[in-house]
């Protein structure tokens, strides 16, 4: 997988994490997606400037620019000298009238992007067209429910 395929895998998984999640709310989730990628900092090594992490690869970010961020902008973000993390969760985390909000954590373990070497979600086949990406349920917090005001079926 080249850097432009995978720049296309968070479209399509956002795409099935909303479609999920969907299901399980009663007022429809707006189709345009955002992204939220989880606030890792390495802690070893030398520190930034005030008040950056330490993202993946050793670069210093400030924790706004890793919220509601466009998908090609996140695949940017998890692609580190043709490697990405071993596994990536998403799920959707919010919304509003505008986007759907996706949340993506993942392992700071980071392996070659060839999908035969990625560890396939649990009951997917290797080498899916997903992979690393792995689909999770809406985050089911009364928090998340209540911004939204939607609520489960």
């Amino acid at each position: 997988m080249n850097k432009r395929e995978f720049t296309d895998r968070p479209i399509l998984a956002g795409t099935h994490a909303r479609a999920f999640a969907d299901s399980y709310v009663s007022d429809s989730l707006p189709e345009t997606l955002c992204y939220t990628v989880d606030k890792h900092d390495n802690q070893s090594g030398q520190r930034g400037p005030a008040a950056t992490i330490k993202f993946l690869g050793g670069r210093f970010l400030y924790p706004h620019e890793l919220v509601r961020i466009s998908p090609v902008r996140a695949a940017q973000l998890l692609w580190v000298d043709g490697m990405v993390p071993a596994w990536i969760n998403i799920a959707v985390w919010d919304c509003d009238e505008e986007a759907t909000e996706l949340l993506l954590t993942f392992c700071s373990t980071l392996l070659p992007v060839e999908p035969s070497r990625l560890p396939p979600d649990l009951g997917m086949p290797a080498a899916n067209e997903l992979v690393p990406f792995r689909i999770r349920g809406p985050v089911d917090s009364v928090d998340w429910r209540r911004r939204n005001q939607m609520k489960l079926r």
